[in-house]
């Protein structure tokens, strides 16, 4: 299975079950009538794992994304269109917790909005109690040549800071989390590759 996502090919084995999230009739309709909503890109599920991904590809703006790529937004922009955002880190924290909110929704109104008919399939796999119980991967899928961008950090110390500052804040959940981009992704999950620009254009 295959989705495309800002820019980005990402195709999983006929095993995973993978949902692009944020296009979800449940999320867009009822979700986000509370302000301020918002929700991972992709979620996937296999046999053993399941999946939150959230895809930043900063390719060709990566100096307008500086500031996001540290943590705890220790480096703030002045840019007015940039005044509500966040961080990298905190915002896939946020995304993270208001996805498993939204999908707990769904599963309440399972008997009563034809909106929650997908994303009510998640919570099962979510809540199960069994011994085969599925291991949760939250993972920023950083794109972009950051490596210039500090004197004395590497894209891989930022990865890192990143990383560690949204396994803290998401210490309440219990769950593996992976900041990766195209050379370091664990290939064994999916495979992703860039869009070619004619697909992409029809879009």
């Amino acid at each position: 299975m295959e989705i495309n996502e800002s820019r980005l090919s990402f195709v999983f084995s006929e095993e995973t079950k993978a949902y692009k999230f944020d296009d979800d009739k449940f999320y867009r309709k009822e979700f986000n009538n509370m302000s301020g909503s918002k929700g991972v890109d992709i979620i996937a599920s296999s046999d053993k794992f399941i999946h939150m991904i959230e895809v930043k590809n900063c390719v060709g703006d990566e100096k307008n994304n500086i500031w996001r790529i540290v943590a705890n937004n220790k480096k703030l922009s002045n840019n007015d269109s940039n005044r509500h955002k966040e961080s990298y880190d905190v915002e896939i924290s946020k995304k993270v917790a208001m996805t498993i909110a939204c999908i707990y929704g769904a599963f309440t109104m399972r008997n009563s909005k034809e909106t929650a008919v997908e994303l009510k399939k998640y919570w099962s796999i979510i809540n199960t109690e069994s011994k085969d119980k599925k291991q949760l991967i939250i993972t920023l899928f950083l794109e972009g040549d950051f490596d210039n961008c500090f004197t004395s950090r590497s894209k891989k110390m930022i990865m890192t800071d990143l990383q560690n500052s949204i396994r803290k804040k998401l210490s309440w959940l219990n769950c593996k989390v992976s900041v990766v981009d195209s050379n370091t992704y664990n290939k064994s999950h999916y495979k992703v590759d860039y869009v070619k620009q004619s697909t992409f254009l029809s879009k």
